[in-house]
């Protein structure tokens, strides 16, 4: 079942996004002439900057016969985050080539979209986009952290578009599975969890880092469990529509998901093991062999996916043989990263106003706290927790130096170790804050030091019961 239809005569902002960045990268990569990139882009710039726009923002579907929106015309928030999330990355990227005028002409039409006119300032949410022409907003936000949004969240913040506390607002909500921790996304999908790291780094230790590697845990686990490959994402799948299309919905792997049922079918996306290469290179690539070897691959690369789920294909799965423009942007987009030392995300960061927000992507995972749901199975812990728990050992006078009182007070994020004389330690995010002028600390027997102050990185997580300090007395 092969749709003869061609190519599709329609674009959109996505679309256009991956086709700029993914013209930026065959450059990078020597994939393409430099003079034969550069021509690319400014034909496509040229072709947006005459597009029909509202407030700064492309429709969400254009044809690409007349370059005239389909009916009926929307704004899309996702879409427009991310064609402005490209156009900043090329205009970083056109400089450092030397061509500065098609620099400003990328900056300009980034620029000129407003984000904040997408945001409900009652809910400190994006709303899912607006018909322009009645007004009407759709009812939906967006409100969770692992969000493809994540990333017009991000830029809307760094611009002052909309306050920081929207990004404070974005739910946290996390889940659990064989020892490992992650936020909840709604469908489970790759492509909330990782369609952001395109341009956004990964801070090692981060909340977002963690939330990576619990995505591809469960997304590898599954494929195991399946015996598949794994990577699940949105994507076509192998079922036709009235007009000869194949259909496209969220895939995603269900241990992941707030949104129930989603792991009826088995959809795996090629583009999805590319967005991976941020987190675990050599997996991705493993699991892309893999798929090669099974047929999954065409004239421009990776098809589409493979639709492995049953009763609607064989038990070797069905090739959806089509190839969707902006999966296959992502896809070269995540290479050159891999490969050239993520350099679409450096051109990205190297706007001003994003670099300054870096902070927020480097926020840490919440010591303690609930998880929404934790699988019966049994626990296998990551090897970055596979270690002992510290000892502290404290030497010094008190009011009962053989043993002194002592209360440990947290609130998750903020320890504190008080002893019976007014003394105490502080800490945070894996960071000693302070302790009292003679008392000496060491951690697993490794001593930490006279000073005062001492910034110290203590690979130990705060968490009830779980923590034991022990006293005594001299040396």
């Amino acid at each position: 079942m092969q749709p003869p239809k061609g190519a599709a005569r329609r674009t959109s902002p996505t679309n256009i996004g991956m086709a700029l960045v993914s013209a930026l990268g065959a450059m990078e990569l020597k994939l393409a002439p430099e003079t034969e990139a550069m021509a690319l882009i400014e034909r496509m710039l040229s072709t947006v900057e005459r597009l029909p726009k509202w407030r700064g923002h492309l429709y969400n579907w254009y044809d690409t016969g007349t370059c005239a929106p389909l009916q009926p015309a929307y704004v899309s928030t996702v879409d427009s985050g991310n064609l402005c999330a490209g156009l900043i990355c090329l205009s970083h990227g056109l400089k450092a080539h030397g061509r500065p005028d098609l620099a400003e002409r990328a900056g300009t039409l980034a620029a000129d979209m407003e984000l904040g006119a997408l945001y409900d300032e009652k809910r400190r949410l994006f709303r899912i986009g607006i018909d322009p022409a009645s007004e009407t907003v759709s009812p939906g936000h967006y409100d969770l952290m692992a969000s493809e949004a994540r990333l017009t969240s991000y830029l809307a913040c760094a611009r002052g578009e909309v306050p920081l506390r929207h990004w404070q607002a974005l739910s946290r909500a996390r889940l659990s599975l064989d020892g490992w921790r992650g936020l909840a996304s709604w469908s489970g999908s790759m492509f909330e969890y990782l369609m952001p790291e395109l341009f956004l780094p990964l801070v090692n230790g981060s909340m977002l880092w963690e939330t990576g590697r619990f995505c591809l845990y469960a997304q590898r686990r599954r494929g195991a469990q399946t015996d598949a490959p794994w990577g699940n994402s949105e994507s076509a799948f192998f079922s036709l529509d009235a007009g000869m299309d194949y259909r496209y919905k969220a895939h995603g792997t269900g241990t992941l998901a707030l949104r129930r049922d989603m792991d009826g079918e088995l959809v795996v996306a090629p583009y999805a093991s590319f967005l991976a290469l941020c987190v675990h290179p050599k997996a991705a690539v493993k699991n892309l062999r893999r798929l090669k070897r099974m047929g999954i691959y065409g004239q421009y690369g990776f098809y589409e996916a493979l639709d492995m789920t049953p009763g609607r294909t064989g038990k070797k799965g069905e090739p959806v043989a089509c190839f969707m423009s902006h999966h296959l942007g992502m896809s070269l987009c995540a290479a050159a990263n891999c490969l050239a030392g993520g350099v679409m995300r450096r051109y990205f960061m190297a706007e001003p106003s994003c670099a300054a927000f870096k902070p927020l992507l480097a926020e840490r995972v919440p010591l303690g706290g609930a998880v929404l749901r934790r699988s019966r199975s049994p626990v296998t812990r990551p090897p970055e927790s596979r270690q002992e728990r510290p000892v502290f050992t404290w030497e010094g006078q008190g009011a009962d130096p053989a043993a002194p009182a002592w209360l440990p007070l947290s609130n998750g994020v903020y320890s504190l170790l008080v002893c019976d004389d007014g003394r105490c330690m502080a800490r945070t995010a894996g960071l000693l804050m302070y302790r009292p002028e003679g008392l000496s600390l060491s951690v697993n027997g490794v001593p930490l030091g006279p000073s005062r102050r001492a910034a110290v990185f203590c690979p130990w997580r705060y968490e009830a019961g779980a923590v034991t300090f022990t006293t005594r007395q001299g040396g």
